[in-house]
Order: structure tokens, then C-alpha cells, then sequence
């Protein structure tokens, strides 16, 4: 990451689905600084090669994130089911505590982030899972 820019961003990247190299090139591309805040809208993982990757990467670069249905998936069937099983042992202890507790939403005076899409005029607290 760059460390100075005058003007911080709020920068929403969603579905990033395990591509960790696709990632990486667009945290490049967009010069994403020290003042930034990057907000991951779910989805970090399945499907791409590297859902592991994606998640540290996520993690070490104190990137928010909210929870996906993909994640939701993953805490229900860790345990048991590859490839969860795999991305368990993967990311360790530490980082599947922090998918426990990833939000469903990110509100502020400016926004309301969600993974997926809201009913009209309905908070997402006020929303069934």
C-alpha cells in the first residue's frame, strides 16, 4: 500500500471469490493507500484457486469485510465438507474466528453496504438471513 494521498476513499470490492492474483492486481491498480477504507462486500471465498490467499490477504491488510453467503456456507459446513474442511486448516484458528464475526452490513451517514440486496425501505436488522 502507498502512504500518502491527501484525500482518503471508501473503495467496495465484492466477490472476489477466492481469485487472489485478480485481487492483488486491482489493490495495484488502484493505488489503494494507508487512508483508504476498502470494504469487501463478501464472497471471498470458493470457487477461485486460492480462497486461503484471499482471506489472509483480506485479513493481514485490515481490509473490513462483511459476511457473504459463501462464508455463511463455510461456518456451516467446515467441519465436514471438503473443501471447507481444507480452507479450515488453511487459515488456522485466528481467521476463522474473525469470519464468525464478519457483519451482514456496514452502515454509515454516507452508506449502507450489504453483500446482497435489500428489500425497499427495509434496514437489513429488520431482515430475514
Amino acid at each position: 500500500m502507498i502512504e500518502n494521498q491527501t484525500e482518503p476513499r471508501t473503495i467496495f470490492i465484492g466477490d472476489v471469490h477466492g481469485c487472489l492474483k485478480e485481487l492483488e492486481l486491482m489493490v495495484d491498480k488502484l493505488q489503494i493507500q494507508r487512508n483508504d477504507r476498502v470494504i469487501m462486500l463478501g464472497d471471498l471465498i470458493n470457487r477461485g484457486p486460492d480462497p486461503a490467499g484471499v482471506v489472509s490477504f483480506v485479513y493481514e491488510n485490515g481490509f473490513e469485510c462483511l459476511l457473504g453467503n459463501h462464508e455463511e456456507e463455510y461456518l456451516h459446513h467446515f467441519r465436514g465438507m471438503e473443501p471447507y474442511r481444507g480452507l479450515h486448516n488453511s487459515i488456522g484458528s485466528q481467521k476463522h474466528e474473525w469470519i464468525e464475526n464478519l457483519p451482514l452490513w456496514i452502515e454509515t451517514d454516507d452508506f449502507l453496504a450489504v453483500h446482497a440486496g435489500l428489500k425497499p425501505n427495509t434496514h437489513p436488522a429488520n431482515t430475514e438471513r
